[in-house]
């Protein structure tokens, strides 16, 4: 028996999916992912209502700076 590897985007969407939102730093941490705007911008060419904004956060040096966090909407 073969284990499927899931693709970044399917990661991004079950994460989605599961959690309801997603942040930059949380897709680098979780899986590694660093290009999450290019997967959510192909989910949402895909049909898949995902709002994003923007989340002051401190860095680890203590400084502010934005990241965005996505957030997938139920269909209407």
């Amino acid at each position: 028996m073969t284990t499927k590897k899931l693709t970044q985007k399917q990661q991004v969407l079950d994460h989605l999916k599961k959690y309801k939102s997603l942040t930059s730093w949380d897709a680098i941490m979780e899986y590694g992912i660093t290009r999450l705007s290019h997967h959510i911008y192909c989910l949402r060419c895909e049909g898949f209502i995902i709002p994003d904004e923007r989340i002051k956060v401190k860095t680890r040096l203590g400084r502010d700076t934005n990241i965005s966090k996505y957030t997938l909407r139920d269909a209407v």
